[in-house]
């Protein structure tokens, strides 16, 4: 179900029941933007691989946006974020290498882009969530990569130009999670194991130069 929750007195108000067709086990966050609320589900849609979907805040209706499938990337869990024109997402499954990919999909028509394919030495299963400063998208994946341990990315927005910035290695820590946040100047993020005491740790990325820096081993 989709819901809603009032502040001052608690009180829930079930917006939508997914039924299969429409999607099945909705994962991530919602986005709010222009009126509607954004979300996807992980399995569910036309080929059981997961939808894109946005519900009218105003009157509560429902619109599937895109069927995922084996060429697009499948079983998305992450969030979709917007900048208005466009939502932004990954499928950590399916596209043409089986490794996941980066989508788009067009707010006022539905249409759908696939912006990158996965293929390993540039990562492989993203999960978590992209981040945007207005030009790139960033964001990580818990495999592949130059030494198979995953990678911090980013992708031009404006024609999809991929860049790996950095590559996770086993002895220093590896198998990120989760979605990168920055101030301006650096990147943040935590991977799961590794580290000094293999318990995984915080790190930052300076944008500017790509330079690595571990904050803190758990």
């Amino acid at each position: 179900t989709v819901f809603k929750i009032k502040i001052d007195d608690n009180s829930l108000t079930k917006l939508y029941d997914f039924g299969g067709s429409d999607g099945h086990l909705p994962t991530g966050t919602l986005t709010i933007a222009d009126g509607f609320l954004y979300g996807m589900t992980e399995y569910g849609g036309d080929y059981n691989k997961g939808t894109a979907f946005k519900i009218k805040i105003a009157d509560n209706s429902f619109t599937k946006l895109h069927d995922f499938n084996d060429a697009d990337g499948y079983y998305p869990h992450g969030s979709l974020i917007s900048d208005g024109t466009f939502l932004y997402g990954m499928a950590p499954n399916g596209g043409n290498w089986y490794s996941g990919g980066i989508f788009k999909i067009k707010i006022d028509d539905g249409s759908f882009m696939v912006m990158h394919n996965f293929s390993g030495p540039d990562g492989r299963y993203p999960s978590g969530t992209l981040m945007s400063d207005g030009k790139y998208l960033y964001g990580m994946t818990p495999s592949g990569g130059l030494f198979g341990f995953g990678n911090i990315f980013k992708i031009k927005i404006a024609d999809g130009t991929f860049t790996n910035l950095y590559n996770f290695k086993k002895d220093d820590g590896y198998f990120p999670y989760g979605t990168p946040v920055s101030d301006g100047v650096y990147l943040y993020g935590m991977t799961t194991t590794g580290g000094l005491y293999s318990k995984g740790y915080v790190y930052r990325l300076k944008i500017s130069d790509n330079s690595f820096t571990v904050l803190n081993h758990f």
